[in-house]
């Protein structure tokens, strides 16, 4: 039976499976990025893994037309 969100609880909650505490040790923070948005977001941003150049990417388009 379909749920809001795909999710029996109705919350929308989603945990990757594949995220757990052994491969967040690994992560370490790109110090060079710059996550400044210049108007208001209304959807979720677009994470695509394995973007141009093998890096992951984030598209977010917000309500003054910038993406």
């Amino acid at each position: 039976m379909a749920q809001f969100h795909n999710h029996a609880s109705r919350d929308g909650l989603y945990i990757d499976s594949a995220f757990t505490p052994v491969a967040a040790a690994n992560l370490t923070r790109d110090l060079n990025f710059d996550g400044t948005i210049s108007g208001d977001v209304y959807a979720q941003p677009l994470y695509i893994e394995g973007g141009p150049g093998g890096r992951a990417m984030i598209i977010a388009v917000t309500q003054s037309n910038n993406v």
